[in-house]
């Protein structure tokens, strides 16, 4: 005996938000790099974005926060979002309806170490622990 299942319930679409890092180093003596995250693909009412607090491989949690420097968010047509800092390395947008958020911070990197992030005139290094967001629940998505 074979059986067929049907189910008539609607099918809802899963939206995967997609990051694109720029990365830019314009002033390598002042040890600052510039980022630019796009958020594009986003359909929640509010962006909880939050950066790591370990590495892999570390035994220890790390500060990387502490080097986050002029943190904004507006919409892909710049206009300014309200953000509101919800826990040390924790932050939430309002999108006011767009569903492509632009984040702009720079995050100060002169510690010479595997773990954390290093610029100057010579050269630069970061570790993308220490230098990017992620999105709670995304984590493993492409």
């Amino acid at each position: 005996m074979t059986q067929s299942l049907e189910t008539t319930s609607p099918v809802t679409p899963i939206y995967v938000p997609k990051l694109a890092y720029q990365i830019a180093m314009s002033q390598p003596q002042t040890h600052l790099f510039e980022v630019k995250l796009t958020v594009s693909n986003w359909h929640g009412e509010l962006l909880d974005i939050k950066m790591p607090a370990w590495t892999p491989g570390s035994y220890l949690v790390r500060d990387y926060v502490r080097h986050l420097k002029d943190f904004s968010a507006v919409t892909s047509d710049g206009q300014k979002l309200t953000v509101v800092k919800a826990a040390k390395n924790h932050w939430q947008i309002d999108p006011d309806g767009s569903s492509e958020i632009v984040i702009n911070y720079r995050i100060f990197a002169n510690e010479l170490t595997v773990r954390t992030n290093h610029l100057d005139a010579t050269h630069g290094y970061f570790n993308p622990a220490a230098l990017c967001f992620y999105i709670p629940g995304y984590e493993y998505c492409p």
